[in-house]
Formats: C-alpha cells, structure tokens, sequence
C-alpha cells in the first residue's frame, strides 16, 4: 500500500503533461469553427481539454490598433481633455514650485499625470517634455536626487533642448546637469510598428509623428505617451507607458496581427498575447500547442519554445503539402469517378440495346434455317446478329473498364479529401 500511495503522490505533485496544453484560435468567418473541429477531429480523433478561440476575442473587432508587450500602463480614468488643458495644468505646476510648495505641485503632476491617457490630440514634445522637467525638481525633493535625474532624462530625451531656468530652486541644478551627462546612455527599450499603423492612420510619441516608414526603434526607459488616430479621424487613441530597462513593446493593427498568425508568421509579441488569451501561464512549456484555423485552409501549428520565450510556426509547410497532394489525389479520385461513371453507364446501355437485338434476330434465324428460299435472308440475319453480338460484347468490355474506374476513383476521392482536410498529418513534437 505504500508504494501505491508514494506513486499516487508523486503523480500528483507531477504537472499534467504539456502536450495537453491545447488551445484552437480560428478566424471568424462562417463555417471557420466547423472546419477547425472537423480537421482537429480527422487529426487526432477527439478535442477533449481543447480550448476553442475566435480571433475577434483575442483582437476586438472594435481595436484597429492596439500596443502588446511590458510597461507599466495608464488609463483614462476622467473626461477627455484637451493640449490646453494639460498647458494650464503645467504651469500650475510651474507656479506651485516658484512658490516652493512642493507638496502642492506633487499632487497637480498626479492630475496633470491623469490627463495624458486623456488627450484628444498629440501635444507638442516642448509641453511634455517641460511637464517631465517639473516632476524632475518635485521628485527632488520627495524622492532625492537619484529619482529627479531620471525625471530630468525623460524631459531630455522628449525635447534635447531645454535650458535650466534660473527661478527654479538652485540646489537641484547638479542633478538636471547630471541628467545630461547621463541621457545618451540611458537604458533602452525597444518598439516594433506593424506595417498598418501608418499606412493608415497617424502615430505620434511622445508628441513627435512618427515616419510612416519605420518599424522599430529604441526608446528610453521612462514614462511616454504613444497616441494613434486613423487617416478619417481627428481625435487619439492613446497609451501611457512606463517601460524598464529592456522592455519589448508591439504596436499592432488588428489586420497584420491576424495575417501574421494565419501566416504563422506572427510577431513574437502577437504570439505571446495570443496564446496568454487561451493556454494558462502555467501551460507556457514546451510542448504546448497552439493552433490557428482558417476556413478552406490547413491549420497552422504553433509550439512554444522555450529557449526563444515566443511561439515558433510547427510543420506548417509539411502540412501544406500534405493538403495538397491531397487535393491532386481527390482531383484524380473525383476524375476516375466521373469517367468511371461514363464509360459504365455508356456500356452497360450499349450492351443491353446491342444484345436485345441480337435476341430479336435469334428469333427470326431460327424458323428461316428451315424455310427453303429463304437462304438470303437467313444470311442477312446471321451478318446483323453476328454485329450485334459484336457490339454488345464491347459495351460489356467499356462497361467493365468503366467499373474498374469507378471502384479505383471512389476510394481516392475519398482518401484524398481526408487528407486536404488534414486526416493522416502527424505533427512532429516541438520538445525534440
């Protein structure tokens, strides 16, 4: 009994084994879903533990554009507001610390802070970067000098141009001057753009429009405003972020991250949020399957690697082409089937007219054999009966040809279909 007990422990304290970490993403076309499960059931019989996914619940439909990846994030949480509006709150602020209240002025940059995810259009790199500038002298003093230099950096690095003024407090002067001598090797993060996200709208950071030709770049570590707006609209989008050292961060349109995972050629921050939406973090191992499925088309196979931390495309191609000589194969099958079909039909009604006529004359040769005169006529029906015998006799033979096709283009048609639908693919296991 307590070997038994020592083996049912150990089992429990066993994770289940990734390759039950299953999850179905399929594109929300009519029918999609049908055909995922009808090519997940051809392939591996059952979808017990399988998790089904629309798309449209990974990307909402109602997100053009959306940011993936690390970063601390900020909402809107109060009505929209306007450029002035965060201008009034800066020199607010400003105010606040000409009058040395720097209590005061921490909690106006918490409002003024409120504001940025709120903004209905991209305000100027010289207004943001001097409301940086002002939590730079209040961190100062709340937070010491290390802080406020980091502060002086974001300000720096949105607008390279500003100036120490000298009706700000003078002992923090060395950590602004500090944060320049520091601002070009400050850590970095790192930012891709999807192709759409310019083509077909406006994408501003930090207050600076972004060249509709660029695709990555690196951003300092820090607090910065990302706002978008598609070319028919005026008013943004936008996202706080504040990114570490390191930190990876994705600008999506919904359209290429779709395409990219129809394609399994995904971006890795669209994998890894796809697959956080359906498989449990605990089920991010290798082994873990992710599969994307489109109407009419192969499922595509992801697996996690963990080495990459992203999910990798899985025998795509293998199963492509086995889908398409799968295709050939029930091109061939339905082909044999059709002519098949014909050449039965037709010799089987040859043969049956051919060999009703030769029973006919069979009747009439039998009394003229033994009427004297009537030798001519008996040779006419001889010559028609021996044509006719002749005739059905190759309707048997094309009908015979016809049903060999018919019993050889049935099976491939069939065998050919299971396999465009995937039915016989053994995927190879992505732990090898």
């Amino acid at each position: 009994m307590r070997p038994l007990l020592a083996l049912l422990a150990l089992a429990l304290m066993h994770p289940v084994p990734a390759s039950a970490a299953r999850g179905v993403v399929y594109e929300p076309s009519e029918g999609s879903i049908d055909y995922a499960k009808k090519a997940w059931m051809l392939q591996f019989g059952d979808d017990i533990g399988v998790r089904w996914t629309s798309v449209s619940e990974v990307f909402s439909d109602d997100e053009p554009v959306t940011v993936l990846g690390g970063g601390s994030r900020h909402e809107c949480t109060r009505k929209a507001a306007g450029t002035q509006a965060l201008e009034a709150a800066t020199h607010a602020i400003v105010s606040e610390v000409t009058r040395m209240n720097y209590d005061t002025a921490g909690l106006a940059i918490d409002r003024a802070r409120d504001m940025l995810p709120c903004l209905t259009r991209a305000p100027s790199p010289e207004l943001l970067a001097g409301f940086h500038f002002m939590r730079g002298i209040v961190a100062f003093y709340a937070e010491g000098t290390a802080k406020a230099s980091e502060r002086f950096q974001e300000a720096l690095l949105v607008s390279p141009f500003l100036q120490w003024d000298t009706r700000y407090p003078p002992p923090v002067k060395p950590s602004f001057e500090g944060a320049i001598a520091g601002a070009m090797t400050a850590p970095t993060a790192f930012l891709s753009i999807s192709p759409r996200v310019t083509k077909e709208g406006r994408l501003w950071l930090n207050g600076v429009e972004v060249d509709l030709r660029t695709r990555t770049r690196s951003l300092y570590s820090g607090t910065h405003l990302i706002q978008w707006a598609p070319d028919d609209a005026t008013d943004t989008t936008n996202w706080v972020l504040d990114l570490k050292e390191g930190t990876s961060v994705a600008i999506v349109a919904r359209r290429d991250a779709v395409d990219g995972l129809l394609a399994g050629d995904a971006d890795a921050a669209v994998t890894e949020f796809t697959q956080a939406q359906i498989l449990a973090p605990v089920e991010r191992k290798a082994g873990s399957t992710l599969y994307v499925a489109r109407s009419g088309e192969p499922v595509q196979f992801h697996g996690y690697d963990p080495l990459g931390s992203r999910w990798r495309p899985v025998d795509a191609l293998s199963l492509k082409r086995h889908v398409s000589n799968g295709k050939r194969l029930q091109g061939i099958g339905v082909g044999l089937t059709i002519l098949g079909s014909v050449f039965a039909g037709v010799g089987a009604g040859l043969y049956a007219h051919q060999r009703g006529e030769a029973r006919r004359l069979e009747a009439i040769i039998l009394p003229d054999q033994n009427r004297p005169g009537q030798r001519e006529d008996y040779d006419k029906h001889i010559g028609e009966h021996t044509l006719h015998t002749q005739q059905a006799n190759n309707g048997g033979f094309l009908g015979i040809v016809g049903g060999t096709l018919l019993l050889g283009g049935v099976p491939l048609a069939i065998i050919g279909s299971r396999r465009a639908a995937g039915a016989g693919f053994q995927r190879a296991d992505p732990s090898r």
